[in-house]
């Protein structure tokens, strides 16, 4: 059962808020425009998310990882109690009313594993056959969840390391070009420091 978990949602909105609050209370909301930086984006935000696709198993595997994304503003809660209630309600239509009916009712079940348990029992399987594919189906996606979770940790901590290297990249040119316009120093080195910027934020 998904349900909106509306704190993550305000959680990440105000995030968001207090980056750009910092930014337009330092050097107006103009200053948002200078902070954005094609190449320094394409180096930390590309480069972490390819280092990601390297420790792939497949594109498939990336895009499904990626699309987990979501997952982190939904609750995926049913509690003891329902779904204690829930079993009791189907036991009990099928002592008064046989098998079959539990097929009727199976669209009333919100949670995916019942509803699946349910539809086995309404077929007539065997008990074990029902604990296997059941057990089965758990495993399968705590796997799955598994690897949603390290890839996301992965791309955590590759951020602020490709943040560290566009910044270095940032540095050696500043460097090499120090012998003209020292005026423009300043700004290179700002301009390196973004992809760290970058990168912290992609990591957090």
């Amino acid at each position: 059962m998904k349900r909106i978990n509306p704190a993550a949602i305000t959680g990440f909105m105000l995030c968001l808020c207090a980056i750009f609050f910092g930014i337009v209370t330092n050097g107006g909301v103009g200053s948002v425009l200078s902070l954005l930086h094609l190449p320094s984006a394409v180096v930390t935000f590309g480069g972490a998310f390819f280092a990601v696709l390297m420790t792939s198993d497949s594109f498939a595997d990336f895009i499904d990882c990626l699309g987990s994304f979501k997952d982190a503003f939904h609750n995926h809660r049913i509690t003891p109690d329902e779904l204690m209630s829930k079993i009791l309600e189907m036991s009990g239509l099928a002592r008064k009313e046989g098998l079959l009916v539990l097929e009727e009712h199976s669209d009333t079940i919100s949670f995916e594993y019942l509803k699946k348990g349910i539809m086995l029992v309404a077929d007539g399987s065997d008990p074990e056959l029902i604990k296997d594919i059941l057990e089965s189906e758990m495993i399968h996606t705590y796997d799955r969840n598994k690897r949603h979770v390290k890839f996301w940790e992965n791309l955590g901590s590759y951020g602020p390391a490709w943040g560290m290297i566009g910044t270095l990249l940032g540095l050696i040119d500043m460097m090499r070009n120090m012998g003209g316009d020292t005026s423009a120093v300043g700004s290179a080195m700002s301009l390196a420091l973004l992809t760290t910027l970058y990168g912290s934020i992609l990591a957090n």
